[in-house]
């Protein structure tokens, strides 16, 4: 469907639920409600806890296909240093769009005992509880022998959170939306003394466009941006949107999708 069909699809169902008698929405309100339905939607489909079949992301073709159009991959190969690094460890700053990682491998500056070349090792992540337990296990931590070894990845902080209150905020003219100024999401690899990093290969889920049904003032549609998901998953974002505006409607003084709190 295009934007301006689930708009109407929406519209449909909604008004035959309130017979016609609910206030109007405006094309940026349906902009909204759309996006948020359908960032809705991703997260509940990634997550197996979230939905009711209790599936994952790639644990059926329906889910793959629904999401494939939001698999990217990137090879990060500069790295950065601070004070607060842990010993032996990078920071690898992430795509702008990232959302989850999906896959993640790192090529090293050792040369693979068989092949000559720069190795490539696994990446196993961690969090910060399991640093501690683990970074004197020998059996554990970070190694590279000449025929395989390990990195660790944990999560850290944005350097730049985009919320700060002196971060100055701009507003799109054309979409009305705040543009929020942010550095990157970042990993933090942690090697061993006998080897580094060299490229950060990662594919993830990453963050969908907005959905915008704005429409000229002559009724063209060059304005409008389309939901970019697998079309089998179009109408459960139309019925997430038609629920919210029922949620809405029901306890107009709340935020229109409760749930959503829960879900990160």
């Amino acid at each position: 469907m295009t934007a301006s069909e689930m708009h109407a699809n929406v519209l449909v169902t909604y008004e035959k639920i309130t017979s016609n008698q609910a206030p109007g929405i405006t094309d940026r309100d349906m902009s909204i409600i759309l996006s948020n339905a359908q960032l809705h939607v991703v997260k509940t489909t990634i997550s197996s806890i979230l939905n009711t079949k209790k599936e994952g992301f790639e644990e059926s073709e329906i889910r793959m296909q629904g999401l494939s159009a939001l698999i990217a991959s990137a090879n990060i190969n500069t790295f950065t240093t601070d004070a607060m690094n842990l010993p032996n460890g990078v920071y690898a700053e992430l795509p702008a769009e990232f959302m989850y990682t999906i896959l993640e491998m790192c090529r090293i500056d050792q040369n693979n005992c068989a092949t000559g070349q720069p190795d490539l090792v696994p990446v196993f992540v961690m969090n910060h509880n399991d640093y501690y337990n683990q970074i004197l296990n020998p059996f554990k931590k970070p190694y590279y022998n000449g025929k395989e070894g390990l990195v660790w990845r944990l999560t850290v902080n944005r350097t730049i959170t985009g919320y700060d209150s002196q971060v100055p905020i701009s507003v799109d003219p054309q979409t009305g939306y705040s543009t929020v100024p942010r550095s990157p999401k970042r990993h933090e690899l942690i090697t061993a003394p006998n080897f580094s990093v060299i490229d950060y290969y990662i594919r993830y889920i990453r963050f969908p466009r907005e959905i915008i049904t704005v429409l000229n003032s002559d009724g063209t549609t060059n304005l409008q941006i389309n939901c970019e998901l697998d079309e089998s998953i179009h109408k459960a974002i139309v019925d997430v949107a038609v629920d919210m505006l029922k949620e809405a409607m029901s306890q107009p003084n709340q935020q229109i999708l409760p749930s959503m709190q829960q879900i990160e």
